[in-house]
């Protein structure tokens, strides 16, 4: 694997993460 592609791994796992947090929180606002 080059630093890039690690790279770019990582801030997709990131931006995933948040994705799912924010769908968490909006299902627990709306309650």
């Amino acid at each position: 694997m080059t630093l890039g592609s690690a790279m770019t791994g990582g801030i997709v796992r990131v931006g995933r993460m948040i994705a799912a947090a924010r769908r968490h929180r909006l299902r627990l606002m709306n309650r």
